[in-house]
């Protein structure tokens, strides 16, 4: 799943970058369970998506002045054309 989930993010890094998104991800090397996590910030807002190899992920958003958490939302992924409409609440935030 995370091969999937890194080829979906190349395919929207540009849409991404053109909204004001800076993008970085890493894969955890101190863990037990293979993950990539991707840090996304903007001016406004703090996200995160970690994408497990299980297809388990982890999707949190916080507004940056008041740190309130806007979203935090767990979810399990059997396929890759389910990451659109995974993450769509992320980007709508």
């Amino acid at each position: 799943m995370l091969k999937e989930f890194e080829k979906w993010l190349t395919e929207k890094e540009s849409f991404l970058r053109q909204q004001g998104f800076t993008i970085v991800s890493h894969s955890p090397t101190d863990i037990n369970k293979p993950s990539i996590c991707v840090n996304m910030d903007s001016v406004d807002y703090m996200g995160r998506i970690v994408m497990w190899n299980t297809g388990e992920c982890q999707i949190e958003i916080v507004n940056i002045e008041t740190e309130e958490t806007l979203l935090d939302n767990y979810r399990v992924v059997s396929t890759s054309s389910e990451f659109d409409n995974v993450f769509s609440p992320f980007f709508e935030k």
